[in-house]
């Protein structure tokens, strides 16, 4: 298993979009991907879950905050990217 962070402090620096693309990349080349999305501003969650989803994100409020509270709870917080296979998300 390989981990890859994408972390600055600084905004607008294009970490998202990394993100994103990396993703993207991975899926191409059949591996499994994990995306946690730290950002409060939530941007990756918002690009790539449906608004269906992330309604119900909200809703049930299970988000990277539940996990770091309730790590056993860490399954309940992973949701499928539809747009690219073998990816999901821990959203933010």
């Amino acid at each position: 298993m390989k981990t890859t962070m994408i972390m600055n402090e600084k905004g607008g620096v294009g970490k998202s979009v990394t993100a994103i693309q990396l993703a993207a990349g991975y899926s191409l080349n059949g591996m499994k991907t994990l995306i946690i999305d730290g950002d409060p501003q939530g941007s990756i969650t918002n690009l790539l879950l449906n608004e269906k989803t992330v309604q119900e994100v909200d809703q049930k409020g299970l988000t990277i905050s539940t996990v770091l509270e309730h790590p056993d709870r860490i399954n309940e917080c992973i949701y499928p990217v539809p747009s690219l296979k073998k990816t999901l998300i821990i959203p933010t």
